[in-house]
């Protein structure tokens, strides 16, 4: 609070108008992102839905072309089968002549492990199927069929009870060129499993699917040979190259882009070529087996993929993530929705590169980024707007505040030549207005306040001076009585010497007449000098009186000043930390009125004592107007013993008891004429005390007032 206190009202303002509009700046744009950031989180979700659900429309058209194209192919071979047994059937019966046999030396397809062995000859009708390894020279049966529906045909002899299936009539050619008669399918494999070609004959069941013939993989079909007795003695087999039929799905899959470096892959789930890449959007992996393919982190996601999709029925998927590489771009995160072919042991393999996806998501979040910084720059420019706006407003109310504090500075400095200059009808308007009037009023008090105290300090000048005349009257009266007496006692002592005579007597008695004259001229100038003082004493009465009424005004002027600043502190609470300033300035203009009122308790306590002297002067003056009065008489009385001592001066000598009784008289008379004379001395010095503190009580007055600059 009390730092709070030593910052500038302009300060105040301007930092409540600038922190007011940077709050709000503020919250408008901490709301601003929160609402792109709750915008861009929808949009990325519906994004990731979006590209979630073009991944897996993607998927299920790649099913559903791969299903297409597999159930084309297996008709195509069905077509095959049926016209490769319309061929055997029309050429005759399958037989075996077991009275001539042929010496073969049948190799392993799988292992190339060579063996010999001697079977019957496989009769066709009547026609020996041969021994034909030349691609020139026909052979019955396949040749017919390659004629027909193309393709490749086979018949195969069975070797022993096991099984295992020779051909002994084919158009399969080896990689020299020949045709693969002396290969045979072994009945188990080299890995121990049965072969699934063999198992399903072998039960009399035929085969539909892909296998592999001598080293390439064929979408085949293969049906059992039975003799009369029905025993399986062979297979017919016809197929079409697996690279060849599912060219055009190749280039379907190569050509399908799943964003700008997704892809699609077909792999085989099949036991005997699990892993194989049949197509992709990687040319360079085409033909390739990676079953434990691992990805960017090391995960065997190859395994896991094929595992589930072996558990898929149709129409359904299965959705993985995986860090692998796009197309021409590095190992991320992708999504993969997988789905199966059950009829060719196919995994369907959308890969959807999540960078790609992003691109969206990223452009939102640019552009939220982009919002975001507008809304900051905005914040900003309104910010600094309104803070020079603000600044430039607090400066214009600081300033009128300030020439208000410098008005009452100049004021707690009793300079009363202070000015406030009024514009406008707020409340430091009419705070300034309240001040200029105050300094106004405090002027024109002041002023009466300076000819109050001149006039009251030229009546006590005034009384003074006639405190000293009469001072000076009644010590020139003491020194005549003073004569007087002497002069008494001369007489008293002529008296009793009655023997100085009467010429003595007569010059005494008419220096008697002229002291008594003198002293009665001079009790009547004191009358008169009295008179004088107690009117100077009355005006001094009617100046206090007025400085009383004076000084009433100013109390009231100052009780006015101390209700208006208490009002003004009660506003500038009501302002909160806007008003302090107010505050401080009502706090100085209440500070001054409390001054200005203990001042005008001091001038009343001031003008008080001067009352009270003055009725003490009053009091004063009236006594030695009454005790002149009386010297007056005793003179009066004197003069006229003196007269009629003059008009009995023959009568002296007749009246010397007389006389000095007289004188004895008169005596006493002086004596009382001095005893007054001293009591107005007396008197006489206690007004001029009074006037004297009325004097000093005059200057005082004028010393406070001239502390104050008109």
């Amino acid at each position: 609070m009390r730092t709070a206190s030593r910052i500038g009202v302009r300060e105040k303002i301007a930092f409540a108008g600038i922190g007011g509009t940077a709050l709000t700046a503020l919250a408008l744009t901490s709301f601003g992102a929160w609402q792109t950031a709750r915008f861009s989180n929808a949009a990325t979700e519906t994004v990731t839905r979006q590209n979630t659900a073009g991944i897996e429309n993607t998927s299920a058209d790649m099913s559903r072309l791969v299903a297409t194209v597999s159930d084309r192919l297996q008709a195509q071979v069905n077509q095959a089968m049926t016209a490769a047994e319309a061929v055997l059937t029309s050429d005759g019966h399958v037989s075996l002549d077991r009275g001539t046999t042929v010496r073969w030396t049948a190799t392993d397809q799988f292992s190339g492990e060579k063996r010999t062995v001697r079977l019957p000859r496989v009769m066709v009708g009547d026609t020996w199927l041969g021994k034909n390894a030349d691609q020139k020279t026909r052979t019955p049966v396949v040749d017919e069929v390659r004629g027909l529906v193309g393709g490749t045909a086979t018949v195969f002899q069975r070797m022993n009870d096991d099984g295992d299936m020779l051909r002994v009539a084919t158009n399969v050619v080896t990689k020299s060129g020949d045709r693969a008669i002396g290969t045979y399918i072994p009945a188990t494999e080299p890995g121990g499993q049965r072969n699934a070609v063999v198992a399903s004959v072998l039960d009399g069941k035929p085969f539909r699917g892909i296998a592999q013939v001598v080293d390439t993989w064929y979408f085949t079909a293969y049906d059992p040979i039975k003799d009369r007795s029905g025993r399986v003695v062979g297979v017919l087999y016809v197929g079409i190259p697996q690279a060849e039929a599912i060219e055009t799905l190749g280039e379907s899959v190569a050509a399908t882009k799943v964003g700008e470096h997704g892809y699609v892959s077909v792999i085989s789930a099949g036991t005997a070529d699990r892993g194989r890449v049949l197509a992709s959007g990687d040319r360079s992996v085409v033909g390739t087996t990676a079953p434990d393919a691992r990805d960017a982190a090391g995960k065997p996601y190859l395994a896991e993929i094929l595992d589930r999709a072996a558990s898929l029925s149709d129409g359904e998927s299965w959705t993985g993530r995986y860090d692998l590489p796009g197309l021409g771009a590095p190992a991320a995160p992708v999504t993969t929705v997988v789905t199966y072919n059950k009829a060719n042991k196919w995994a369907i393999i959308v890969h959807g590169y999540e960078p790609d996806f992003r691109t969206a998501q990223d452009q939102l979040a640019g552009g939220r980024r982009s919002m975001i910084l507008g809304f900051v720059i905005c914040a900003l420019a309104i910010t600094l707007g309104a803070g020079f706006g603000t600044w430039l407003w607090a400066g214009r109310i600081g300033a009128r505040l300030g020439q208000v504090t410098a008005a009452v500075d100049t004021l707690a400095r009793r300079d009363l030549t202070a000015s406030v200059e009024v514009d406008g009808t707020d409340e430091i308007g009419r705070m300034a207005s309240s001040v200029q009037r105050a300094i106004s009023q405090l002027r024109d008090l002041l002023a009466q306040i300076t000819e109050s105290s001149a006039g009251l300090l030229r009546a006590a000048g005034e009384t003074l001076r006639m405190s000293q005349d009469l001072a000076s009257s009644a010590q020139r009266a003491t020194e005549e009585t003073a004569s007087a007496v002497t002069a008494a006692e001369e007489v008293s002592d002529a008296a009793q010497s009655v023997a100085t005579g009467s010429e003595q007597i007569g010059a005494s008695i008419s220096e008697i007449s002229t002291s008594a004259q003198e002293a009665a001229r001079i009790s009547q100038e004191t009358v008169s000098l009295t008179d004088q003082a107690t009117e100077a004493i009355d005006k001094l009465d009617e100046s206090s009186d007025r400085i009383g009424d004076v000084i009433k005004v100013i109390s009231g002027i100052a009780e006015q000043t101390n209700l208006l600043a208490l009002n003004a502190t009660i506003e500038a609470a009501r302002a909160g930390d806007a008003g302090k300033g107010f505050a401080v300035v009502a706090s100085e203009v209440k500070d001054l009125a409390q001054g200005t009122a203990r001042a005008t308790e001091d001038v009343t306590h001031m003008v008080e004592t001067i009352n009270t002297d003055t009725r003490r002067a009053t009091t004063a003056v009236s006594a030695i107007r009454d005790a002149i009065r009386q010297v007056n008489g005793f003179q009066e009385s004197i003069a006229a013993a003196v007269e009629e001592q003059s008009a009995a001066t023959g009568n002296v000598t007749r009246s010397v008891g007389q006389a000095a009784r007289d004188s004895e008289g008169i005596a006493r008379s002086l004596q009382g004429i001095k005893d007054t004379a001293a009591l107005t001395a007396a008197s006489v010095e206690d007004a001029r005390r009074a006037a004297d503190e009325l004097s000093t009580t005059s200057r005082r007055l004028s010393e406070l007032v001239g502390q104050f600059t008109v």
